[in-house]
């Protein structure tokens, strides 16, 4: 089962994970394993994050590196393709920039899209040109209320 940490956590914030009961505390930089890391018998059904100096958090059930969960200021640079036709078939737009978090989102307009994060500098969502207007769109990817400069996507 996947969860997702509050966004905006404050230090020293709490989160109890419902399906394990696992508390993580938040100190600062990232949410960690509150108490000494003992467990309390039996396997929680999620595994422990990487033992490397890098800090992680957890995100759709998987630990990601904590730099990736931070809100930024995303840089968009370019869009590919930046036009398509009205009677293309569904395709992947790609976006290219950097400081892309694994929560960051693309709007189409003011139209949410189902976006995938690929990594700090590349994220990409699906289009169905027949299903928007011909025309200029402009696109803007959001870290957690930060709002990259808009770039545009023409559909002919």
């Amino acid at each position: 089962m996947a969860f997702d940490f509050p966004s905006n956590p404050q230090p020293d914030e709490e989160f109890t994970d419902a399906a394990s009961g696992v508390v993580y505390i938040w100190n600062g930089y990232a949410w960690t394993r509150k108490g000494s890391g003992a467990t309390s018998g039996g396997s929680t059904g999620i595994e422990e994050a990487p033992i490397d100096s890098v800090p992680y958090a957890r995100r759709n059930a998987a630990w990601v590196p904590a730099d990736l969960m931070t809100a930024d200021r995303p840089i968009f640079n370019s869009i590919t393709p930046a036009s398509v036709a009205a009677t293309a078939a569904p395709l992947t737009i790609m976006i290219a920039g950097s400081k892309f978090s694994v929560t960051a989102k693309v709007y189409l307009g003011n139209e949410l899209m189902p976006s995938a994060f690929v990594s700090p500098s590349e994220m990409s969502f699906p289009l169905d040109p027949a299903n928007h207007a011909v025309g200029p769109h402009v696109v803007t990817v959001n870290n957690t209320g930060l709002s990259s400069q808009p770039r545009t996507l023409t559909i002919t």
